[in-house]
């Protein structure tokens, strides 16, 4: 039976990156909770273990994240906030290409919806 985790899409924080993933597996060890994520872009998280590891003489070893180290992503609420403040720079900057904010094919966020 799949976890109620399963499926969630989640970010973590490595280095004042933001690491956004998908949980995959989830299991409770020591009464924490546990998941295993596919992370999406994660070249730079990668490249800083795999360092750190080299350096410290050590394996890496399994990619379990405790439950209170990420947190869960309504995808569609943090795109809505990321256009608002794609179009807040743009305005600031004189860049604003309004036409762009309005149109379906460029975003599925209307302008009416996060104005």
């Amino acid at each position: 039976m799949k976890s109620k985790f399963y499926g969630k899409s989640v970010t973590n924080i490595w280095n004042n990156v933001v690491r956004y993933g998908v949980v995959r597996e989830s299991k409770e060890k020591n009464g924490w909770i546990y998941v295993k994520c596919t992370w999406i872009g994660d070249e730079a998280y990668e490249k800083d273990i795999s360092l750190v590891c080299r350096l410290r003489g050590l394996e890496k070893n399994e990619d379990w994240v405790r439950i209170d180290k990420i947190n869960f992503v309504d995808i569609d609420k943090e795109i809505k906030k990321l256009v608002k403040l794609s179009y807040s720079i743009r305005q600031i900057d004189g860049s604003a290409d309004f036409d762009y904010y309005l149109t379906d094919d460029n975003n599925s966020v209307k302008y009416a919806e996060w104005t």
